[in-house]
Formats: C-alpha cells, structure tokens, sequence
C-alpha cells in the first residue's frame, strides 16, 4: 500500500469550486468538495484505490479499458514552466518529473496505450499552434493531443485546428480534477475546444500572488498581511495605506530610483492583471441560455479601479515601477520586481509563484518573506480571488485526429488528469514548493487558499486575437481617471465579443 500523508494541497484540484456558476462541464455540487488527502506514490506501476470516504468526483470513473497497445501521439509546449508538465519516462531525481513519470506510466498501464511524446521548442508560445495549423491544413493526423500556452489558443480554436470537446466519450469534464473554474468561462454549452485540469502545472506556477519580507515588515511594526488575510481585511486601500512612507533614499543621493528602497514595487502592465480578477470585476461573460459571450462593464467600479491604479503604483512616491531604462519594470520581462525584491529593496510586491521558485530561492534570499492573495476590491468583498497568468497549459484534440478514436483519446486525456491530481500536484506543492521554497506554516495555508481562489477572466484566455487585455493594461496606464477616456479605449471590446461569437457558431458542429 502506498504511504499516505495529511498535506494542505490536497484542496488544491477544487479551485475555484466555491466560485464557480453552473457550466456544461460542471457537477453538481457536493456537499463535500475538499479532495482526499494524498502523497505521491513510491511505485510507478502501482494503482491507488480509491478510500471509502473518498470523494468520486476526484475519482476516475473509467475501468477495463483496454486498447491493446495503441499510441498516442502528444505535441507538447515547451516553455520552462510547463515543459515538464509530460516529457518524463525516466527517473530523473528531479521530484516533479519524476511524479510525472509516474502519472505516464500509470496512464500506459491503466489503459494498455503507449505514450508518444514530442516536445516543442521554446523559441515561441506558437509553436504548438502554427505546427497543428500546418498540419490541419495538410489533412495529416500527426498528433493526437497537443497543450499549448492559453492566450494562444483562439485563432486555431476558430480555425477549426481542434475537436469539440463537448460529449467526447470516456471524457468527463465535469470530475474535479479538470479546472471547473476554467470551464465556466469556456464552455457555452455546446462548444468547448480547450480544457486545463491537475497535469497543468504552470496553471500552479502562473498564479499571482503578493509576496512581503516579514523581516522589514515587522521591523516597522506593521501588521503581518497572513493576519489581515484570515480576518478579512486584506484590501487595496489596506496595501496603500501600509505602504505609505516607506520609501527611503538609500544611497543619499537626493534621487528617486531604482537604487532606493521603495514600499511597493510592481509595474503597469502584467502586474496590474491580477487585480481586475482579485477585484471581482467580470469583463468577458458567458450568456448561458444563449450560448453567446457578452459585456456588461460597471464603468463607475472601471473608473475606481482606475484611481486605485493610480494611487497605488502610478501616482505614488512608495512605489517603484519603472526600470532603469524608464520602461515598466515587468513591460517585457516579469523577473525585474521578483529581483528588486530578494535585494531587500521592498516591503512587498505582484509575483508569481514561478518566480518564487525560479529566481528569489536561488538569490541566496534569507529574510522571511510571506505569500497573501492579491488584495480584495474592499471590505464588502466576500471572498479572495486569485488570477493565473494567461499562459496556463491548455490540452486540445487536433481535430484531424480519426473520430473513430475519439473515445480513446478521451479516455486518455481523463486518465492524464486524474493521475496528474493524485501523483503531479501532491509533488509539487508537498515535495518542491513546501519545504524547497515556502518557509513557513502561514505562507503553506496561504498558498492553499490562493489556490482555492482561482477564477479564470475570459477576455484574458481569448487575448491574442482580441485584445481586449492589451487595452485593459491601457487603462491602468492612464494619469487620469476620466470616464470619456475610459470609454474610447472600451467603444472597440463590443464588436470583438461579436466576433468571437461569430467565429464559434461558424465552426459549431
């Protein structure tokens, strides 16, 4: 029997859960949606039963498949944070890739298939796409499940590059191991081409987080921001307010730059992202009686958020937002606030816990710093939510692959995901972020909360062919929070969100 251990990330497959409205891929709720408690097993060949206090919708429904040997052909990114998310069929000593050798070899034994995976190169995030693309237009079935970065997605989506996965047979969307706050926004009922569940590991590395050195912090006698989270009352005015006289011209020199030390450093562009969805301010919304994707902004909470913006990054001497080359610190590259910050020149910051994981923990970092969600809009706020970069892993059938393999695929990519929930996310939160790169106790339930929180935006899935996040970032740009400003850079979104209804009722089977 395989060794069992309590962990906090045992919650971490049900994100969103609490937050998400009816989908197509959606169950019904239970009155328990907490996911049992596992490690990651000691035997690749091992099959894990399920407990009887279990809960099924976390459990695979699938049994005695048995496909005699097929391959399965995958085309995967491969990006660094999500490369190895499958290219592993070998013990590696490295404890993610090694909990995905498991999961594939799991995966071949429980369904009697092999494996056959390509990984793409890194040179760009359309990769994948461009090389599907080709292929689709060639007629040629190459590939049989392809991932690729989220944003990327819309065009071959709309192109007819991938299957609907909508009543593909031994494919069951609707388990918690697949993302339901994912398929809220991307199932209208009939229609949906992309899926993201537990094998996703950079959906777990993209999220956005705040990071705070609890050193500096106690240092100046301010509240502890694991305190304020868990009474509620982490909100922006609250992040303001703490960092409000912080600034310190370090090197005496009578100017402010980057050499100071500064309350807040973030940027106007990737880092203010986070806070339209930790805001609860929905953009691209899904009409489910209709099928069909809509708008409806609350231009005055816009204009608020806007001031925020302003109050918090652009408009406040505590906070440092341009690089040495006057650009946004994250304009092109999200590694210059994470660096600002392991040099101890920040209370807090927007990071992601990719970051983390690749530059603060090999900085030689050894102040105690702390992780909180994203501050809530306001007090009246119920909950917290959490946004993860656009660039999350998404799986996709290309739809060139034979129908009449259809249910095999789908029984695979269900066997993916459920394996990746009981081996690949319970190793790296336990094995590599816990104890590698989370310090404390608090940052662990933290970091489990965060998880809980995830809510996906639309308009930031379907952002590469409309834009609508490009103009968002506008926005939070502006010097002034005027309502004839904000409604130019919006006037355009309407006729985008009709588009993209076009173009999924013109592919619609």
């Amino acid at each position: 029997m395989k060794k069992r251990i309590i962990h906090l990330i045992a919650a971490a497959v049900a994100i969103s859960i609490v937050l998400s409205a009816v989908a197509c891929a959606k169950p019904d709720a239970p009155d328990d949606t907490l996911p049992p408690e596992t490690t990651p097993s000691a035997v690749a060949d091992e099959t894990t039963e399920p407990a009887e206090t279990e809960n099924l919708e976390f459990v695979s429904d699938l049994s005695g498949l048995n496909y005699g040997g097929e391959e399965i052909s995958f085309f995967v990114e491969g990006q660094a944070f999500a490369k190895d998310e499958f290219d592993s069929f070998e013990v590696s000593g490295d404890l993610v890739r090694d909990s995905v050798y498991r999961r594939n070899s799991q995966v071949e034994s429980a369904l009697n298939i092999k494996m056959k995976v390509e990984v793409a190169s890194d040179s760009s995030v359309y990769n994948v796409g461009d090389r599907i693309r080709s292929l689709v237009k060639a007629g040629d079935h190459y590939y049989d499940i392809v991932t690729l970065p989220g944003y990327t997605h819309t065009s071959y989506a709309l192109e007819g590059d991938f299957h609907n996965l909508v009543d593909v047979e031994n494919l069951n969307l609707k388990k918690l191991y697949w993302t339901q706050g994912f398929n809220d926004i991307m199932c209208n009922g009939k229609q949906q081409y992309v899926a993201s569940g537990a094998y996703s590991v950079s959906m777990i590395r993209n999220m956005y987080i705040t990071l705070y050195n609890k050193t500096i912090m106690e240092s100046r006698n301010l509240p502890d921001l694991y305190d304020l989270t868990v009474s509620g009352d982490w909100t922006v005015q609250k992040q303001i307010e703490l960092i409000k006289g912080l600034y310190e011209d370090t090197n005496g020199d009578g100017k402010r730059d980057e050499n100071d030390f500064y309350g807040f450093v973030s940027g106007l562009n990737t880092s203010v992202d986070p806070y339209w969805v930790s805001f609860h301010f929905p953009i691209l919304q899904l009409d489910r009686d209709s099928g069909n994707y809509y708008m409806d902004i609350d231009k005055e909470k816009m204009l608020n958020i806007l001031q925020i913006f302003i109050d918090l990054i652009s408009g406040n001497d505590d906070t440092w937002n341009k690089g040495a080359s006057g650009g946004d610190v994250d304009g092109s590259n999200a590694t210059t606030s994470i660096d600002k910050f392991a040099q101890k020149g920040c209370a807090m910051t927007t990071t992601m816990i990719y970051m983390i994981e690749s530059r603060l923990t090999k900085s030689g970092f050894e102040d105690d710093y702390g992780i909180v969600p994203i501050p809530k809009y306001n007090s009246d706020q119920d909950s917290y939510y959490t946004h993860t970069q656009d660039q999350l892993s998404l799986m996709a059938v290309v739809s060139t692959a034979d129908r009449g393999d259809l249910p095999m695929i789908g029984a695979v990519m269900d066997t993916i995901a459920y394996y990746s929930y009981r081996e690949v996310f319970p190793a790296y939160y336990e094995n590599a972020l816990s104890f590698r790169y989370l310090q404390n106790a608090e940052s662990q339930t933290m970091l489990d909360l965060i998880y809980r929180s995830l809510k996906i935006e639309g308009c930031f899935i379907y952002s590469s062919s409309f834009a609508i996040l490009g103009e968002l970032r506008s926005i939070a740009s502006m010097k002034m929070a005027k309502a004839s400003l904000v409604n130019a850079k919006t006037s355009a979104w309407p006729a985008k969100v009709d588009a993209l209804n076009e173009g999924l009722a013109k592919i619609a089977d």
